[in-house]
């Protein structure tokens, strides 16, 4: 019970007065988006771009590292833009022989509409 007391406590007071957390344009560069915004659908960016990588895959499913799309780049992009790329470079997608390929998987998240889609190119 006091667990869910304090958790509405934050909740009130980032909706007083809005932070990182909850206003990506807020944050102080692109780590920063990525490690402390938190979008409001309550998925993660990187939950969101699995998904929708595990969408495209043509034949079966693909496998990804435990903590998928670490990879992001650097300085004030995702802010300016309201993009974030998160980048997958250890995905493997199943091939039309059934063979699994190593592949790197580029995800682009919209950080206004909560939607991500992805680009998958071979290593």
């Amino acid at each position: 019970m006091w667990a869910i007391a304090e958790g509405n406590k934050d909740t009130e007071a980032e909706n007083a007065h809005p932070t990182c957390i909850s206003d990506y344009r807020l944050c102080a560069d692109n780590a920063d988006v990525i490690n402390h915004y938190r979008p409001k659908n309550g998925y993660s960016m990187n939950a969101a771009c699995q998904s929708a990588a595990e969408s495209t895959a043509k034949f079966g499913t693909p496998t990804f590292p435990w903590l998928s799309f670490g990879g992001f780049y650097g300085g004030r992009s995702y802010i300016e833009g309201g993009t974030a790329i998160l980048v997958e470079d250890d995905a493997k997608f199943a091939n039309g022989f059934g063979a699994m390929m190593n592949v790197i998987v580029k995800c682009s998240y919209d950080l206004a509409t909560n939607r991500a889609t992805v680009e998958i190119d071979p290593k």
